[in-house]
């Protein structure tokens, strides 16, 4: 029994140490297991406020996210820790460094910082909403996602909001997809036609983008696809990117497009980018053959005619024969609308038979009543170094 008293002497002042400097750090509860669900209460009501913010000025809502979630328990619990609110502190660095030490991918991010004596969420973030940099972090139109926590020492409430700007490095194909579909949809709205998705050269644009992604070379479009415009960007912003693609669409007169997107990281851009490749094809059309682009040409017109509801249009041989004589003799150079008492004859030149001309639309739109057959006689020119190959057209329409 003595041999036990003696030994337990020499631990009573460790144990006494550890109680008196130990235990404040162990009341502080940074990790909240003891309050753990109010404060989650907390910081989903900080969330919501955040998102009501941003509807009242038209902006999407801002996404919670785990991992980011995870990046601002750690900056809350070092500043709890040490006492100071700051964006830089000995074990966290800056948000940056942090987002990439967690493997994160982003373009943009910011981080609101808030000491406050009250838990309670509408006292917080109307703390916040009175700072022009925090409230101009909320208010972001470019921020996706974010992550908010709470920690606390004593009466002191530390609160840290991350927001960036993600994307994931995985996804390329959804990435590629919305590229597309949006492109398309403004391609409609402004030239009222589609344009046609070239899969021939799908896993080739996508190798070029990998390819432009590592930094190197990129080869040249395969010679049997014709004359092809190459667009080549790396840059983290993909609506940036979109709208530097839009202006090269304007540039010609498209036909044909293929897409490829590829994401990591590079030199340049550390924390992620996107390279995109895209080949614009101006002459894709110029590759069918005369019967072919007839098919597309009668088609289109017929979706026109039954808008208005009037019959379709049948191939007439004797018509096309016609039409086709006529482009010869004219040897192609005048074009415009012609009438006699019985026809009504249109010759003009086109890369798209997609797109009809506002004067055959205005004559398909009027009251005048024609036949259901038409002639279309179309003349191909031999091919050039042009990116816009045209061909020739005529159209016979009989009253």
């Amino acid at each position: 029994m003595r041999f036990r008293k003696n030994t337990c002497r020499p631990l009573l002042f460790p144990i006494l140490l550890f109680s008196i400097f130990v235990g404040p750090l162990l009341t502080m509860d940074p990790e909240r297991k003891v309050n753990d669900q109010q404060f989650l209460r907390i910081e989903k009501k900080l969330i919501s406020f955040i998102n009501r913010e941003r509807k009242k000025i038209g902006l999407i809502p801002i996404y919670f996210f785990k991992p980011l979630n995870q990046i601002a328990r750690q900056q809350s619990i070092i500043m709890a820790s040490s006492g100071q609110l700051s964006h830089f502190l000995p074990g966290s660095g800056s948000l940056g460094k942090r987002l990439r030490d967690a493997r994160l991918f982003f373009v943009r991010c910011g981080e609101n910082l808030v000491l406050s004596d009250i838990p309670v969420a509408s006292v917080i973030h109307d703390e916040i909403m009175h700072s022009p940099s925090h409230r101009s972090n909320i208010l972001n139109p470019y921020f996706t996602h974010c992550g908010i926590y709470i920690s606390f020492k004593g009466d002191k409430y530390y609160v840290t909001q991350t927001f960036t700007q993600l994307f994931d490095p995985s996804t390329d194909g959804e990435a590629e997809f919305h590229l597309k579909e949006d492109l398309e949809l403004w391609f409609v709205k402004n030239f009222n036609t589609r344009f046609v998705f070239h899969t021939q050269s799908k896993n080739w644009v996508r190798h070029l983008s990998k390819q432009n992604l590592k930094g190197n070379q990129i080869s040249k479009p395969v010679k049997k696809w014709g004359s092809v415009l190459s667009f080549s960007m790396v840059y983290p912003d993909l609506e940036f990117i979109k709208e530097k693609l839009k202006e090269e669409i304007t540039k010609i007169s498209l036909d044909a497009i293929s897409i490829g997107v590829a994401s990591g990281r590079t030199r340049n851009y550390p924390n992620g980018t996107y390279a995109v490749n895209a080949l614009l094809f101006g002459d894709y059309y110029s590759r069918f053959s005369t019967a072919e682009l007839s098919r597309i040409l009668l088609k289109k017109l017929n979706q026109l005619r039954v808008k208005n509801n009037q019959p379709v249009l049948k191939i007439n041989q004797n018509y096309s024969k016609q039409a086709i004589r006529i482009l010869k003799s004219s040897r192609r150079k005048k074009t415009g609308l012609r009438m006699t008492k019985s026809q009504v004859i249109y010759a003009f030149s086109m890369t798209n038979p997609q797109r009809i001309p506002v004067e055959v639309r205005e004559q398909l739109d009027s009251k005048t009543k024609f036949s259901s057959e038409i002639g279309i006689g179309i003349y191909k020119s031999k091919p050039s170094t042009s990116l816009s190959q045209p061909f020739f057209v005529c159209i016979i329409l009989k009253k």
